[in-house]
């Protein structure tokens, strides 16, 4: 889309906050926007307040079934250190456990202002009053945070829609250091610098001293 004046060529130097706020600011008409970002257009970017919309991740088809989409997650992944003693690896497990439970996914989407694994979370007509506001507050004042904005779920039909099919996303070892030479050669070759063969080559011969796989 760069290299046919469709889209700016400067969005290669975009970080994942750089585009919302372009998009916030009115000065790109579509954005593939974090979820956990767009909830911020209407308190944040009055340049688009009431006029932009959220869809769900799109099929190659309409005809095919809603288990097509094609959503993911990025989210951090827990892990056990299986090295642990058997009573810490008890103690992790029973945390992880609660972490995935609706509780803590409620206060993940509504309190902390991120996004569910959940997809029952953004389906319930009820969530907010299933926080205790004060409580929140009061934590947040504790440890020197914003105070938690008392609200809804917002463009709750897009993120469930996306949660019931997305995948996660893990890095592997290496990840940070591949993306950004992917991020590099990308932006050598959108700027025509480079035939894009030879730069994804190149790419791949960096990539190849951070994996074994």
């Amino acid at each position: 889309m760069m290299q046919e004046d469709v889209a700016d060529p400067a969005c290669v130097g975009f970080g994942w906050k750089d585009y919302h706020n372009a998009f916030g600011m009115g000065k790109a008409a579509m954005t593939l926007a974090y979820s956990v970002y767009a909830v911020k257009f209407d308190q944040e970017y009055p340049e688009i307040k009431g006029d932009w919309v959220a869809k769900a991740p799109p099929k190659w088809d309409p005809s095919q079934p809603e288990s097509n989409r094609i959503g993911y997650i990025n989210y951090d992944a827990y892990v056990i250190n299986n090295a642990a003693k058997d009573n810490y690896k008890a103690a992790a497990m029973l945390f992880f456990d609660f972490y995935r439970s609706k509780e803590a996914c409620l206060y993940e989407l509504l309190v902390e202002g991120n996004d569910s694994m959940l997809p029952h979370v953004y389906e319930d007509p009820n969530i907010k009053d299933k926080v205790d506001w004060d409580f929140a507050a009061e934590v947040a004042k504790k440890i020197g945070a914003k105070p938690p904005i008392v609200g809804g779920t917002s463009i709750p039909e897009a993120r469930a829609a996306s949660s019931k099919t997305a995948a996660l996303e893990a890095l592997p070892p290496g990840g940070v250091q591949i993306s950004n030479i992917l991020a590099e050669y990308l932006g050598v070759a959108v700027q025509k610098n480079m035939d894009p063969d030879k730069a994804f080559d190149e790419a791949m011969d960096k990539i190849k001293k951070y994996t074994t796989y």
